[in-house]
């Protein structure tokens, strides 16, 4: 995206702005930590306070890879309020934060940052500068089936060790007496999540683990929200380039939304009658065995290359966002 359509889709006050930069930031694949110099990135290149706060929210809560993951081990109604729910919580962090901010200053002239050329070569200028259809189709599918492998393979084994584990050890029974009540384990939730480092396609494993061990949607669903939109490192970033009381707008926009929207979460299965823990994997059984098989083999040779790759890593191999 150039500069100048950043400025113009992106740049200026109201709900126009932080609506598009909250739409923008659901379907990207980015962890808390790398959207932060995106985030940036666009802040310098003319995008309001609003939008850019909208952005670093919607973003890391969710995207194409853990919607399609959320498809596959949870049950239709949670993945599909997951990206809504990541949506509205950027557009309110962005609409609160305008309404509290001081005059935009006009944005600095950025140079465009070429997407398709190695890391060194990036800083061009647009003009006369292009790539062929082939070029981009090229980086295109090495992001997907190199790039983003090599950075979600070791959150991802992990994110299913321990669903592994919940779904082991972790007795419903033994839910409901530690944590009773569906605010008890949803503030649970809350206080491990705002400082746990977790994206949102390693969340999901875990949300399943934590529903088939007895907790409530909204409590699975805190963590969904909260966990890959915050970490410590975030927050001290975020502190950093944007300010305490953009942090703070930050901080308690997640923290609230996460709260009421798993509250209401647990509103629509009551309405609704539907048992979450009978809806977990119903994509699985709708798809054909051969479909099942070609996926899981697929998967697993990118999952074994990224995970290889990410435990060791040399030059050639080495992948900087």
């Amino acid at each position: 995206m150039p500069s100048r359509f950043v400025r113009a889709m992106l740049g200026g006050r109201g709900i126009r702005p932080v609506a598009r930069a909250s739409l923008l930031g659901v379907p990207l694949p980015l962890c808390s930590c790398s959207v932060v110099p995106m985030a940036v990135s666009l802040r310098r290149e003319g995008a309001s306070r609003g939008a850019t706060v909208a952005f670093l929210i919607s973003t890391p809560e969710t995207g194409i890879d853990s919607i399609a993951i959320s498809a596959a081990m949870l049950d239709p109604l949670l993945t599909v309020f997951r990206p809504l729910a990541a949506f509205s919580t950027g557009v309110l962090a962005g609409t609160i934060e305008d309404s509290l901010g001081e005059k935009e200053p006009p944005p600095r002239e950025a140079v465009d940052l070429c997407k398709i050329c190695p890391p060194e070569m990036a800083e061009v200028a647009a003009a006369g500068h292009s790539h062929t259809v082939r070029e981009r189709a090229a980086r295109a599918l090495r992001y997907a089936f190199r790039d983003l492998f090599n950075d979600l393979a070791g959150w991802l084994l992990l994110g299913v060790l321990v669903a592994g584990a919940l779904g082991a050890f972790l007795e419903p029974e033994f839910v409901r007496k530690t944590l009773p009540g569906e605010w008890g384990q949803m503030l649970a939730m809350l206080v491990l999540s705002l400082p746990l480092y977790i994206c949102a396609t390693a969340s999901t494993p875990i949300a399943a683990g934590l529903l088939a061990g007895g907790f409530t949607p909204g409590a699975a669903f805190v963590l969904l929200l909260a966990g890959p939109a915050t970490n410590v490192a975030t927050i001290a970033m975020v502190a950093r380039e944007m300010g305490i009381r953009t942090t703070a707008v930050y901080l308690g926009t997640i923290a609230g939304a996460a709260l009421a929207l798993g509250w209401l979460l647990n509103r629509l299965y009551e309405w609704l009658a539907l048992d979450v823990t009978a809806g977990l994997g119903a994509l699985r059984a709708e798809l054909p065995w051969w479909a099942r098989a070609a996926g899981v083999g697929i998967f697993a040779l990118l999952f074994l290359d990224g995970l290889r790759r990410r435990l060791s890593p040399s030059p050639r191999h080495a992948h900087k966002r």
